[in-house]
């Protein structure tokens, strides 16, 4: 299995974002700390077709929330690591198209945790070496989808610090090779042969 590059998260990120400009709005480029949630509630990242967002969901009640956002009474989930699972409508797969963004966030998580670079446990990173061997290269996504962390009786939780760090980081990541990507595009059309590309920052 090839290993992913930074070129493959460009292409993930921007299947989930109009424009990666809205990640780098902090001065330093980083992306903003996670908001804290209301009382009685939790933040979820929502990955619609047009682009992601933060709800936040009931924590007591969390499954009408959850069929609101996905577009669909009845709701399902793929819990393929411990800890973190991807909701989508049960209608979903028949009625809607692949959500390309979310399907590659998903793998892109997988391989991560295939390849070390997530904390999981041995069983996990069996189950995300299977599941990014199969055929296909993994598990699809169709329709909206929201991530939310794992409870004790299966329903949503809210995301851990391990997948809430992780994220961060592939959003960070995003913001400054797109960064590097822009200055090399302004570089081409000043017809400069080489630029120092350090200099150019979003935001």
């Amino acid at each position: 299995m090839p290993e992913h590059t930074d070129r493959d998260i460009i292409t993930a990120i921007d299947d989930l974002t109009h424009d990666a400009a809205t990640w780098t709005a902090a001065p330093d480029n980083h992306i903003p700390s996670w908001a804290k949630a209301d009382n009685g509630h939790m933040i979820a990242v929502e990955l619609g077709i047009t682009g992601p967002a933060f709800p936040q969901l009931s924590a007591t009640d969390p499954a009408p929330d959850i069929a609101k956002l996905t577009g669909d009474p009845g709701v399902r989930s793929h819990r393929h690591l411990s800890g973190v699972q991807f909701w989508i409508g049960r209608n979903s797969v028949s009625a809607l198209p692949v959500n390309e963004g979310a399907t590659k966030l998903l793998r892109y998580l997988l391989a991560a945790v295939r390849d070390g670079h997530y904390i999981a446990s041995d069983a996990d990173r069996d189950n995300a070496r299977a599941l990014m061997a199969a055929p296909g290269g993994g598990p699809v996504i169709h329709g909206p989808c929201l991530v939310t962390g794992v409870a004790d009786d299966g329903g949503a939780a809210p995301l851990d610090e391990n997948f809430r760090d992780w994220f961060t980081e592939v959003l960070e990541t995003v913001a400054e090779q797109h960064a590097l990507f822009i200055a090399e595009a302004i570089a081409r059309q000043l017809g400069a042969e080489a630029v120092d590309v350090t200099i150019f920052r979003l935001g």
